[in-house]
């Protein structure tokens, strides 16, 4: 939706409440305006949200051990509990970060388009660099701080090579709030450890992969012995008699839950990277 548009939707909306003036239309106006100050209050949230993920994650290497994990990933969960509120079209709750140019049923983003386009949801509820500047000009948000704290977002996502996040925070009971903890915590440690190329685990490009580590930390199994477990999988998805049970897979963390027995054994992540 371009600037034009959205004022045009603007002044529909205002025409349209003119007419029920005769019929408490203070009441209903009234309405309409809450209901879009809090839609702009969520928005707030999630930008806020979004910035303090990747401040604490650029932060985590530089900061002191004994306190980093409370210090920058306790907050982030404390700000999860105001989402709960937003409706969702499903049972899926989640916060999504994602790459303009990925749809729902895209493999991949083309890397010459892989810019600092990223829309952030939950639910319905959605921030954008074109919806935050369209909010801007309409006088509804403050441009200075909120841009540049979406302009910082995008971009660690962006030099990450990073083209998606999602985060789910499903009933937000107190063992899902401590999933999600413990996954932001075993990330931190990814990025630290890929680094210098300690206390991750490759994929079948030998690449380090953080769901498989991530995985790895919130399960609290042993790298080498995981490493291990990693390996099998790839070996047992190119079998010609496995083909068709893994045909769909992305990557060979979504092969582990096809197979009964070692789903049934480990905590899936509540926070996936690129795993579409």
């Amino acid at each position: 939706m371009n600037t034009s548009d959205f004022d045009k939707l603007n002044k529909a909306a205002q025409e349209l409440f003119g007419q029920f003036g005769d019929i408490d239309g203070s009441d209903a106006t009234r309405s309409s305006i809450d209901e879009i100050e809090q839609l702009n209050h969520w928005r707030k949230n999630i930008l806020e949200f979004a910035y303090h993920l990747t401040v604490a994650l650029g932060k985590y290497s530089s900061s002191d051990p004994a306190v980093r994990d409370k210090t920058l990933f306790r907050p982030l969960v404390d700000n999860i509990t105001n989402f709960t509120a937003i409706p969702t079209k499903n049972t899926d709750k989640k916060i999504i970060i994602r790459h303009r140019t990925l749809r729902p049923s895209a493999k991949n983003v083309e890397h010459d388009s892989f810019n600092t386009d990223y829309v952030i949801s939950v639910g319905d509820c959605v921030i954008d660099n074109q919806q935050l500047d369209n909010l801007v000009k309409s006088e509804i948000m403050d441009a200075a701080e909120l841009g540049k704290k979406l302009k910082k977002t995008f971009h660690f996502f962006h030099h990450a090579n990073i083209h998606i996040v999602e985060i789910s925070y499903n009933d937000w009971g107190p063992k899902d709030k401590q999933n999600v903890y413990d996954a932001l915590v075993c990330w931190g440690q990814y990025l630290s450890g890929s680094k210098n190329g300690s206390g991750v685990i490759l994929d079948e490009t030998k690449h380090p992969n953080p769901n498989l580590t991530i995985l790895a930390g919130l399960n609290k199994l042993k790298l080498e012995k995981f490493q291990e477990v990693t390996d099998k999988v790839h070996r047992i998805t190119l079998q010609d008699k496995s083909r068709e049970k893994f045909r769909d897979i992305n990557s060979i963390y979504d092969a582990i839950f096809l197979i009964d027995d070692l789903k049934s054994k480990f905590i899936r992540s509540p926070i996936e990277i690129n795993n579409k």
